[in-house]
Formats: structure tokens, sequence, C-alpha cells
């Protein structure tokens, strides 16, 4: 909740919207998404590379992966992609061909919007959301890594940074 939807805009803007007027967010501006699964520990997440874990011909991820590799080949150039994933998640050769911009802001702006977030998702997170009033949320987000899929805020931006 630091602002990606918002920068993903800006940017396909800058760049004069090189795969037409922004009609469907996600089919001009791609969520390369590959999230471990909600409670793994940080250890488990170092040492598996999970971009490299959904390519495998036994991935249930494999068919959306095909119809993403399709999309993103008749895409106009500049392509533009948006990911929540982890630095150390990204493939070496993504990472020297390509750019990145990272967007993050103050830990205690992230959690308000974040807890907005849940409740306004509850089809999404379920109960999750309903067991949590702001101040209990509140503590435990800095003190629980299984509170947000992506555990803690400072590893996150500490991975990139």
């Amino acid at each position: 909740k630091s602002g990606t939807t918002w920068l993903q805009n800006m940017i396909y803007e800058l760049l004069d919207c090189p795969n037409g007027p922004l009609e469907n967010m996600f089919r001009q501006i791609p969520w390369l998404q590959a999230e471990p699964p909600v409670g793994i520990s940080q250890e488990k997440i170092e040492a598996v590379n999970y971009l490299q874990l959904l390519k495998t011909d036994n991935s249930p991820m494999k068919p959306v992966l095909e119809i993403l590799q399709q999309q993103i080949e008749t895409m106009n150039s500049p392509r533009i992609f948006k990911l929540h994933a982890y630095w150390g998640w990204l493939p070496d050769n993504v990472k020297e061909t390509c750019r990145f911009i990272y967007c993050y802001r103050n830990a205690k702006d992230v959690a308000v919007s974040y807890w907005h977030h849940i409740k306004t998702l509850r089809v999404v997170y379920g109960d999750k959301a309903a067991d949590f009033p702001f101040p209990k949320y509140f503590d435990e987000i800095f003190s629980d890594e299984n509170v947000c899929e992506y555990g803690f805020w400072e590893n996150h931006v500490m991975d990139w940074l």
C-alpha cells in the first residue's frame, strides 16, 4: 500500500501511453506477481526463488504464465510492469536487463492504508479483517511478520535498497 498503482498510472502517462489510452490497467500494465504462500517464513523466502519456481513445467501457474507471455510479446515498447516481489525473488537475467522504479513510503502510512485495504476486501481476506480493530492491528503489523502477505515492511524495503 505504498502507491504502486498510482505510480504505474503516472509512468504510463509519462511514456505517452505506449499501448493506447489506459482502458484496462491489468492488460496494458501486467501485474507480474509471484508471491509465496501466506505465512511462509523469511528464511524460506530467501531460500527459494519463487519466480523460477513458477516457471517449472509442473507449476500450477504455468497456464497463467503462458497467457501472460503471449500478452507481453504483443505489447509495444516501452513495456511497463507492476510487481510486489522482493528483489531477491527476481532472476538474475531480469535484474540485469530491466530497469526498476521502487516505490515505498512511510511505514506508518503503509500500515494505515493496508488496514483499510483488508477491511475493504473482506472477500479476499475473510475473517482476518474482522479480527483486527485498528489498535491491535497497528501493534501486530510491526511485530508479527504474518500479518501482511509480504512479511515485514522493513525487510521488503531493505531487500530493494
